[in-house]
């Protein structure tokens, strides 16, 4: 899930937990926004608690780094991650070599998760490897997609979900926390060598990357532009919760608020990603927690 204290990444992985998420050490922009330790989370009932966890596991701790700023030898990172998928493939028909596999491949058949989608999460990773650029917004939606929206895909028959019509808003959900993501740490992207907007459109605004911690008029109507979209997507996103258990809204409430109010700080803050990291306030994350309750036990 992002984050030593705080990082990156699409949200849904550390969410089929009550635990707060560890980091997630598998690509540059797993790591999860905002999640306090000192809060409790409602929690998932046991049993999907516990296929959560298994999960999850195919990611975090036991799974390769590949953040290029501490791993420069890409080509071992690329080894260790084809010889992961390749682990995680041999475990799916029982031949188990990490202490994980046998919980994974449980969940897995437990409660019916697509492997496809785990590996597309890894095949995202592998894209982290390399200095990123993207000709245009399809190229980036297909990373997103990887690296963000699949593992909610993955999540969604552990909280109980298999109604055909939750798979959109489940990938815009995705895409929308991933498009937050980008925003937020546009600046240390950057200057990592990693321009996450499509390229078209940073040429249709005249915002060139060495530009932007200058705010200017251009990259103001660039950000303004790339929030507008994420909103979009967040819009789509919320018919999700009409698909899922009072356990399974919870929880996804708890990431859409959090990284919704992300998005609407970034742009209270006038785009100023570059100064400090922007972070939602305790208070409104303990508010986003409490009214997580209710809709847990049906009452909303």
């Amino acid at each position: 899930s992002p984050l030593e204290g705080e990082g990156r990444g699409g949200g849904y992985a550390s969410a089929t937990t009550s635990q707060t998420p560890t980091p997630h050490t598998l690509g540059r922009r797993e790591q999860d926004t905002q999640t306090p330790s000192n809060v409790d989370q409602p929690r998932t009932p046991s049993p999907l608690r516990r296929g959560g966890d298994g999960d999850r596991r195919q990611f975090p701790d036991s799974a390769p780094h590949t953040n290029p700023s501490t791993n420069p030898d890409t080509s071992t990172q690329r080894t260790k991650l084809r010889d992961w998928r390749d682990s995680l493939s041999r475990a799916l028909s029982g031949e188990y070599s990490h202490p994980i596999h046998p919980a994974l491949h449980h969940t897995i058949t437990t409660y019916s998760v697509d492997p496809q989608y785990l590996l597309e999460v890894i095949t995202g990773v592998e894209r982290d490897l390399e200095p990123l650029s993207f000709p245009n917004f399809p190229a980036l939606s297909s990373y997103c997609y990887q690296v963000a929206s699949a593992v909610g895909l993955a999540c969604l028959p552990i909280w109980g979900c298999h109604d055909a019509k939750a798979k959109e808003p489940a990938i815009a959900a995705g895409i929308a926390f991933q498009l937050t993501n980008i925003l937020r740490d546009l600046g240390e992207d950057a200057a990592r060598g990693r321009v996450y907007l499509p390229q078209d459109e940073i040429e249709k605004f005249q915002s060139p990357p060495e530009s932007w911690p200058s705010r200017d008029a251009n990259f103001l109507a660039l950000m303004r532009f790339q929030t507008e979209r994420a909103r979009q997507y967040y819009a789509e996103a919320e018919a999700l919760q009409a698909f899922l258990s009072p356990s399974g809204r919870a929880i996804f409430r708890v990431m859409f608020e959090t990284y919704r109010s992300l998005l609407d700080k970034i742009e209270a803050k006038n785009y100023d990603v570059f100064s400090e990291r922007t972070r939602v306030p305790r208070m409104n994350k303990l508010r986003i927690f409490l009214t997580a309750w209710p809709v847990k036990w049906g009452w909303l």
